[in-house]
């Protein structure tokens, strides 16, 4: 079975790192607020580091013949006459996939599938082509890029958000209608607030993570090596605690925390 609540993920890293109250005392090496800190550093950590978890977006929002439910973000239109640009109004969309226009219906279409995918250019690239182009086409051309703070010292609301630049731009008279967009996007597990502070993912003991169930033990061992290196724990005996993490993925995990590659697997 999987370790389906934070507090089931806990408990078998306390297991794993043999850090459980005893009868002499009720305290442990890691306080359980400490624990919970690593958890969901591991949790975010592990859930980009997987495979890639996939997001449809669209203007409306809709869903998909085979039942997957598109999340609507309403920004996702150009309204306004000769524009070509918008931005998003998600601050957890880790990475675009890929833009599709939709066209000028206010409904969306069935499936992303049936609609244009757009071709992403590089920055320079698109302002090269984008001054060739006349605005009388429908939009062929996308370059994504991620905002910033709009002035030293201001509420930071924009970090996280993205920019879509569109190519041809939109000619159409006042009124005409909107252009309508979908991206395919990888989501991030938590929103920035404006302090740029956010709410852990795994909040609560009942907290589900949204891993597949062999992933749940492979970040509930993350959490046990990370809590034994807390503990200061002889080094080779953190490395056969995660014997099972594949390599790859443990050598990505050092990194991740600063302190270069590691040999792992040799224990």
């Amino acid at each position: 079975m999987p370790l389906g609540t934070r507090a089931l993920w806990i408990d078998y890293a306390n297991l794993l790192a043999s850090d459980r109250p005893n009868t002499v005392s009720t305290t442990t090496a890691v306080t359980s607020a400490e624990k919970i800190a690593i958890a969901n550093e591991v949790y975010q950590w592990l859930y980009l580091a997987g495979t890639p978890r996939v997001s449809y977006l669209s203007q409306a929002g809709f869903t998909h013949g085979d039942g997957t439910v598109v999340v609507a973000d309403a920004t996702l239109k150009i309204a306004t006459q000769a524009a070509n640009t918008l931005d998003t109004t998600l601050a957890n969309i880790e990475e675009f996939f890929s833009v599709h226009f939709e066209g000028l219906a206010s409904s969306d279409p069935g499936t992303i599938e049936s609609v244009p995918r757009m071709e992403y250019l590089e920055h320079n690239e698109f302002l090269a082509v984008k001054a060739t182009l006349a605005d009388a086409t429908a939009p062929k051309y996308v370059h994504w890029e991620r905002l910033a703070i709009s002035a030293i010292g201001s509420e930071q609301t924009s970090v996280g958000k993205w920019r879509l630049s569109f190519a041809p731009g939109k000619s159409q008279t006042a009124g005409a209608g909107s252009w309508y967009f979908s991206v395919v996007c990888r989501r991030s597990l938590s929103l920035p607030s404006t302090a740029l502070s956010s709410g852990s993912p795994l909040s609560a003991d009942g907290s589900v993570p949204e891993l597949l169930p062999h992933e749940t033990y492979l970040g509930a061992r993350l959490t046990a090596y990370e809590i034994l290196t807390k503990m200061g724990t002889d080094p080779k005996w953190s490395q056969r605690l995660v014997r099972n993490v594949p390599a790859y993925m443990m050598r990505s995990f050092i990194a991740a925390r600063g302190l270069g590659e590691a040999s792992v697997g040799s224990a």
